[in-house]
């Protein structure tokens, strides 16, 4: 079971890696030569952020900088989730936790 884990996770590693290499490159393009290297530096601190936050969700590790929703809804305060979500949010959170 844990080797699935491992896989799944550097399996969601690789695809944020591949998603921010591309989005970075179009950026590249759009920018021009002189933008290339802002854009790759950009690509490269991006492809390490979702990764961390990939694993650090697959692992079920909370995020430090929840917001006041994602804090009610983690903790199971579905009334305070009412009033400072967005409804879809908790619509969805609804949904989820029936």
């Amino acid at each position: 079971m844990k080797t699935v884990h491992v896989a799944l996770i550097g399996t969601a590693a690789a695809v944020v890696a591949v998603y921010f290499i591309t989005r970075a490159a179009r950026a590249a393009a759009d920018l021009g030569p002189l933008g290339i290297g802002a854009a790759a530096g950009a690509g490269v601190v991006n492809v390490a952020a979702g990764g961390i936050l990939g694993i650090g969700d697959a692992v079920g590790l909370p995020r430090t900088q929840m917001s006041e929703c994602e804090r009610a809804m983690a903790e199971g305060r579905t009334w305070d989730a009412s009033f400072v979500c967005p409804a879809p949010v908790f619509l969805n959170y609804l949904k989820d936790k029936l």
